[in-house]
């Protein structure tokens, strides 16, 4: 078939060459041969003007041969010259007609889109057509030797276009597998990148034995040896390794100061039970920045200044070494945890911050000495601890301190003198509840000059009361209790112009009495000197604190009656002068009190008491 179709374009070239000729006109001259444009058209018209689809749009198509082309009826085939949509057609006189592509004007564009196949199926069948057609042209070149000898530029057109037919169709489909892999492509990356952070927001982070993601490296050197040391960072399961994923994979825009952050909050959380925290909102999340963390407070610059969790989170676990690289750290409250362990040496580098509060945990061992480097601290609670030992003398140099509770501990030896002396602006001091072994509170104690609140309860401190305590004249409440104090209650108890509140039960005060000084004190509001041993009656004085709302006066060896001058002290709510050898009535002005006040009166009325308006009597 191909064989007919390459004689009959050889004579048409014959036939025109000899028209021109004939015309006596000069050829012009032969511009260059150019392979006609390869047009695919499923849809070629026959030569009774009649529409015919290919066989290969319907069927698998064969090569034809030259049998299957019968000159008695080819009118009713396509025509084998334009079988490819290759080459010029001739009309049924035999002229040359220019090939046209079947592109009806009456046709709409929705038509024409109908009739069109689509370009996989074309670049298929297409590729099948051409393959077959280039067998059978060679196939007819071997045969007809001498029509190739006389004709050798007729078929060079049709191997021409042939090849470019097959590079069309070729690239055709490279372009459609390069899209294909394309796609697959972008849409593999787009779900890891998706997917990938929203599996790391499970709080227990398990990395591979050797993490190998690209920022890795970079998080790695930014920590190590400067935060955490390499074997902590390289041990499987370490709190550091856990880590160490999380934070390269969510924090690859973040400056260095920024990864430090979410690294040391992120061992804080898996060191401590993070997982069971009651409260975490916003924790170890990857699209959360640190700064929006709960109990998490930052500066303007993103450094974290204050972090805050709530007693009885359920924080189980120990304060890490990692805590002294918040550099801007202000506020530290850790209070009311299962925090255990002892605190990191280098918890001192803080230098910024302002505010510890590690109380009502389980926190042992000694002091850290580096407490004294901490120039900008202000409050320092480790009440109800472990710890153990010695306050260290470099606390002293904690000018700004302005709260100091070391409460309910086991600390042991006595007071260094220079912290006293150096802790002027010291507002708070309570060292209750520990087992110091002192001879007796440091004559030092007078240099807190700003100190309103003295509290030494439980202590085992020894000896008398220093007179320079009383000197100090902004001091509100001071409490001494179940000490070994000896000797009497000092005279210069007048000094404290300021006194609210003092305390001395279960001392050993010694042939002691109630000092009258207590009638000038004009803000005092409780007297508490119950279990001392003191002896002497109740000076009428005392009606002179007018401020008074509870006496507490049991348990000493007190005689005498109760003076009238009681009755002036109309805010009193509660006195207690039982198991006492006090004798006689109680005053009426004293009983007009309990009628109006709702005074609580106890006094002995078994013994030689009388007492008409008391409620309790023993």
């Amino acid at each position: 078939g191909v064989s007919f179709g390459v004689i009959q374009g050889v004579h048409r070239e014959e036939e025109r060459d000899s028209l021109i000729h004939n015309s006596n006109q000069l050829p012009a001259p032969q511009p260059e041969r150019r392979p006609p444009q390869i047009q695919f058209d499923p849809y070629i018209e026959d030569r009774d003007g009649a529409s015919s689809q290919p066989d290969f749009m319907n069927e698998r198509y064969r090569p034809l041969s030259t049998n299957d082309v019968d000159s008695d009826n080819t009118s009713n085939q396509p025509c084998p010259e334009n079988y490819f949509g290759l080459g010029p057609s001739r009309s049924e006189s035999n002229e040359l007609v220019p090939m046209t592509i079947h592109e009806d004007s009456e046709l709409s564009n929705s038509q024409r889109r109908e009739r069109t196949p689509r370009r996989g199926m074309m670049n298929r069948s297409m590729t099948q057509r051409i393959l077959h057609g280039s067998q059978a042209v060679q196939n007819t070149q071997a045969d007809d030797s001498d029509s190739e000898d006389t004709h050798s530029g007729s078929d060079k057109p049709i191997e021409e276009e042939t090849q470019i037919a097959l590079k069309s169709v070729g690239i055709f489909s490279h372009m459609d597998l390069c899209g294909v892999f394309t796609g697959i492509f972008l849409a593999a990356l787009l779900i890891l990148v998706i997917s990938l952070p929203i599996a790391l927001t499970g709080s227990d982070i398990r990395p591979t034995s050797a993490p190998m993601h690209w920022n890795q490296p970079h998080v790695y050197s930014l920590l190590v040896p400067r935060i955490t040391s390499a074997s902590d960072m390289n041990k499987v399961g370490s709190p550091q390794y856990k880590v160490l994923s999380y934070v390269a994979i969510t924090s690859i825009l973040d400056e260095p100061a920024m990864v430090i952050q979410k690294y040391v909050l992120s061992v804080i959380y898996s060191f401590n039970n993070g997982d069971n925290w009651h409260r975490k909102r916003h924790w170890m999340s990857p699209d959360v920045t640190v700064c929006k963390w709960e109990f998490v407070i930052c500066d303007d610059n993103g450094g974290i200044t204050n972090l805050t969790i709530p007693r009885n989170n359920n924080i189980q676990g120990f304060l890490p070494e990692e805590i002294v690289h918040l550099t801007s750290l202000k506020v530290l409250v850790l209070t009311g945890n299962n925090l255990f362990g002892t605190l990191p040496q280098r918890i001192g580098e803080l230098t910024n911050l302002e505010t510890l509060c590690l109380d009502q945990n389980r926190f042992g061992g000694m002091i850290p000495s580096s407490f004294g480097k901490m120039a900008n601290l202000k409050t320092l609670t480790v009440r109800k601890n472990l710890f153990v030992g010695t306050i260290p003398s470099s606390m002293g140099s904690l000018n700004q301190l302005v709260k100091l509770d070391l409460q309910a501990n086991s600390l042991t030896g006595t007071i260094p003198r220079n912290v006293f002396a150096g802790l002027t602006n010291l507002q708070y001091l309570y060292l209750g509840n520990n087992l110091f072994s002192m001879q007796r509170i440091p004559k030092q104690i007078s240099s807190l000059t700003n100190v309103l609140r003295i509290d030494l309860e439980h202590t085992s401190i020894s000896g008398t009361l220093p007179a320079d305590l009383f000197s100090l004249s902004k001091l509100e409440y001071l409490r001494v209790t179940d000490s070994e104090l000896i000797g009497p209650i000092p005279k210069y108890v007048e000094s404290s112009s300021s006194l609210m509140y003092l305390l001395l039960p279960n001392n050993r005060f010694f042939n002691g009495t109630i000092p009258t000084e207590l009638g000038t004190l004009k803000n005092l509001t409780q007297l508490d000197v119950s279990f001392c041993a003191l002896s002497g009656s109740i000076p009428s004085e005392i009606g002179n604190a007018t401020s008074l709302i509870s006496v507490d006066l049991p348990d000493n060896d007190l005689t005498g009656t109760v003076p009238d001058s009681i009755g002036k002290l109309t805010k009193l709510n509660n006195m207690r002068i039982n198991r006492n050898d006090i004798k006689g009535s109680i005053p009426d002005t004293v009983c007009e009190l309990v009628n109006t006040q709702s005074l609580v009166l106890m006094v002995d009325c078994k013994y030689d008491i009388t007492c008409e308006c008391c409620e309790v009597c023993t």
